[in-house]
């Protein structure tokens, strides 16, 4: 009964949350205020009871690159925007300093981290559930259907827009196949099972390809990085299953046919055979990069800033809109500096999945994640919070194991080694 109202109670926090974020509290969105409000409370309980010996590159870097994501013209123009990027590039470089700071001197803090993990993708699933059941109404719309022929709007559930909905949903995912492995009980695997498929079904209903080749990249990893022939094989079987659901939908449903191909009502009958399924990125990258190098020096090395970028974007395209491509964005709105921050802080994340040995179960998961994390950088970019909180669950719980070799990480640390690496071959 207690783990029942536990959750219970968790879940019904967690959905309040993130359904009131599309509101504004004083001219600034909900989703800006918690957030900041959270970083900033992290933030300081860290400072006071420091528990890292030795600054990580990762977290250095990220912080570098969220202070000089606030150095551009940009600041002037439209400060709250501004600022709400910089506290976006916070959450990275943050949350696994704190899953570090939280869990790393713990023998079973591993352990706690990927079942808070679980718990979250689990969250993100059943959240879906009310508004496909029609027990509740999203706050914003979708995709407007009648692009394709069609009534409604793309789902969004909880999440501000598709594209939110989609990464969040797909990041999940990959945690809740994982878990299915994992676990042991037959009723979990069934649960979680259950949950994959609302998931998936949800994932396709936001129209966002985003979230589908997320999914689809992740997937990909997850069955080629496993340890033993039976759990490839529950990989190929999973991404062969997701791929027949796609091929399956493609061929009989127009809508989703249209939406994989980039067409709609408009250019359907007029546009040439694949011309169309990049949606115009090539045509965003392209200016967005010649509008960052014909820039001045000065903007070369600290970039444009969010609003400046967007405001060239439609004196170039015509459109109020971004790169649609994150490493794009990054260059163009904080620059040389910016790039080269994020680039020390992206060079990190490799590094911790590269050193997650072969043997460890987490491995799989690991580098599925960081597929997905790059899929949705080169062609959103857009920084989604529910993602970004699992990624950095999941690195920080392979550092913790692959950081067992290393006592001098944390304080007290090599008291708990021979307990934390007794736990990880449970």
């Amino acid at each position: 009964m207690r783990f029942f109202i536990t959750h219970m109670t968790g879940f019904c926090i967690f959905f309040v949350i993130f359904y009131l974020e599309s509101f504004e509290l004083l001219g600034i969105k909900f989703a800006i205020a918690w957030k900041l409000v959270v970083l900033v409370v992290t933030s300081i309980a860290m400072l006071a009871r420091p528990r890292l010996v030795q600054p990580k590159a990762l977290v250095f870097c990220g912080i570098i690159f969220a202070v000089f994501s606030l150095c551009n013209p940009s600041i002037l123009m439209n400060p709250i925007e501004t600022i709400s990027f910089a506290a976006k590039n916070l959450i990275l470089p943050i949350s696994y300093a704190y899953w570090f700071w939280r869990y790393g001197a713990q023998s079973d803090g591993r352990a706690k981290q990927m079942s808070l993990m679980r718990t979250v993708a689990v969250y993100v699933v059943i959240s879906t559930v009310p508004f496909q059941l029609g027990m509740i109404a999203p706050i914003t719309e979708g995709y407007d259907m009648s692009l394709f022929e069609a009534e409604g709007a793309g789902f969004v559930g909880l999440f501000q827009t598709s594209h939110g909905a989609a990464i969040s949903i797909a990041t999940a995912l990959l945690v809740i196949f994982h878990a299915i492995q994992a676990v042991k009980l037959t009723v979990s695997r069934a649960f979680l099972a259950g949950c994959a498929l609302v998931g998936g079904y949800s994932l396709i209903l936001t129209l966002a390809r985003t979230g589908w080749v997320m999914l689809a990249f992740g997937l990909l990893a997850f069955a080629f990085y496993q340890r033993k022939y039976s759990e490839k094989f529950f990989g190929v079987l999973v991404l062969g299953s997701s791929l027949l659901t796609l091929l399956v939908l493609f061929n009989t449903n127009d809508m989703f046919q249209m939406r994989i191909l980039g067409l709609n009502a408009y250019t359907v009958n007029t546009a040439v055979a694949g011309e169309e399924i990049d949606s115009g990125r090539t045509d965003f990258w392209r200016a967005a990069l010649s509008n960052y190098i014909t820039a001045d020096p000065m903007t070369i090395l600290f970039g444009y800033g969010p609003s400046e970028a967007k405001e060239r974007m439609f004196d170039a395209v015509g459109r109020n809109i971004y790169a649609h491509n994150g490493f794009i964005d990054i260059l163009q709105f904080y620059g040389i500096v910016g790039i080269a921050a994020f680039s020390g802080m992206f060079v990190s994340f490799v590094g911790i999945v590269r050193r997650v040995p072969p043997s460890d179960f987490l491995r799989p998961l690991s580098i599925a994640m960081l597929f997905a994390f790059v899929v949705q950088m080169m062609v959103q970019g857009e920084r989604i919070f529910i993602a970004d909180m699992l990624f950095t669950l999941c690195l920080a719980a392979s550092q913790m194991r692959s950081d067992d070799r290393q006592p001098k990480l944390f304080s007290g640390y090599s008291k708990k080694t021979d307990g934390l690496r007794n736990h990880s071959k449970q």
